[in-house]
C-alpha cells in the first residue's frame, strides 16, 4: 500500500510523476467497497489487501487532482524470475515448483488449483511494462498482465523437462509455440513463459548448489559456527 508519506514527500520535492504498482485482482470498475455486506457476513471477512490497493489508488488520485503530481498506475500479477524468494509458502510459485522438482521434494500435486490457469509476468517484461506505464498520457489504471496462462500441472512438467535436461533450444520453441493465449488480456510479453522458466530454474538450481556445499562445509565441521549462524533463516525450511 503507497503511504501518505511517500505522496507527501513527493509533493515536497516537486516530484511531477508517480508511478503506483496495483493489483489486477481489482475489478475493471471497483468501488471503495467492492464486497456486499451480505457476502462478508457469510464468509466471515474481506478482502483487506484489495481495500488497501483500492485505498491507495484513490489517494493518488487525490493528489493528482489538487497538487498536480501525475500517477500512472500498473495493476501487477504474479512476477517472477531469477533473484526472487524461492523456498517457504511467500514465494512465488514458478520458482518455489522449480525448487521442489530440484530438491525431490515435489509436493506439488498437493497445491490447491493445480489445474487451473493463471498467467505469470517474467520480471524483465514487468520492468518494460512500467516503463511503457510510466511514458504513457493514459492515467487510467492499467493492466501488466501476461496473455500466456498456465497451469501448475504444466508448469510441473516444463520443470521435469528441464531437470532431466532434455530441452534443447528447438524443442523450447515448440512449447513457446503451443502455449496458450488469452487474447483479453493487456500486455503481450516478449519472454514466453517456457523461456522464462528455463531462465527461472537454472538460476534457482544454482542457488540450490550453493546452498548444499554450505551444508556440506558445516557437516564436515570446516566452518567453525553453528549452522543457524552459517546459514541463516533462509534454511529454515530444508
Amino acid at each position: 500500500m503507497v503511504s501518505f508519506n511517500v505522496l507527501e514527500a513527493c509533493r515536497v520535492e516537486g516530484v511531477t510523476r508517480y508511478f503506483m504498482s496495483s493489483s489486477s485482482d481489482i475489478p475493471s470498475s471497483p468501488s471503495l467497497f467492492p464486497v456486499e455486506p451480505s457476502e462478508i457476513k457469510a464468509h466471515g471477512h474481506v478482502d483487506t489487501q484489495l481495500l488497501q490497493k483500492l485505498a491507495s489508488e484513490e489517494l493518488c488520485k487525490n493528489y493528482e487532482t489538487d497538487f498536480g503530481i501525475q500517477t500512472r498506475i500498473g495493476r501487477i500479477h504474479n512476477v517472477y524470475g531469477p533473484m526472487c524468494k524461492y523456498r517457504g509458502s511467500e514465494a512465488n510459485t514458478p520458482a518455489r515448483l522449480c525448487r521442489s522438482v530440484i530438491t525431490n521434494t515435489d509436493d506439488v500435486d498437493t497445491w490447491p488449483y493445480l489445474r487451473e490457469r493463471e498467467s505469470y509476468l517474467y520480471i524483465d517484461d514487468c520492468v518494460e511494462g512500467i516503463f511503457q506505464i510510466m511514458h504513457s498520457e493514459d492515467t487510467a489504471p492499467i493492466e501488466l498482465v501476461s496473455d500466456e496462462k498456465v497451469s501448475l500441472l504444466e508448469m510441473k512438467e516444463l520443470a521435469l523437462e528441464f531437470s532431466r535436461g532434455h530441452v534443447s533450444k528447438e524443442h523450447l520453441v515448440d512449447m513457446c509455440s503451443v502455449r496458450q493465449v488469452d487474447h483479453t488480456a493487456h500486455f503481450v510479453p516478449a519472454v514466453p513463459f517456457a523461456v522464462g522458466l528455463r531462465r527461472t530454474f537454472d538460476w534457482v538450481h544454482s542457488e540450490v548448489q550453493k546452498e548444499q556445499a554450505v551444508l556440506k562445509r558445516v557437516a564436515r565441521g570446516s566452518i567453525n559456527c553453528t549452522p543457524a549462524c552459517e546459514l541463516g533463516p533462509w534454511f529454515s525450511d530444508m
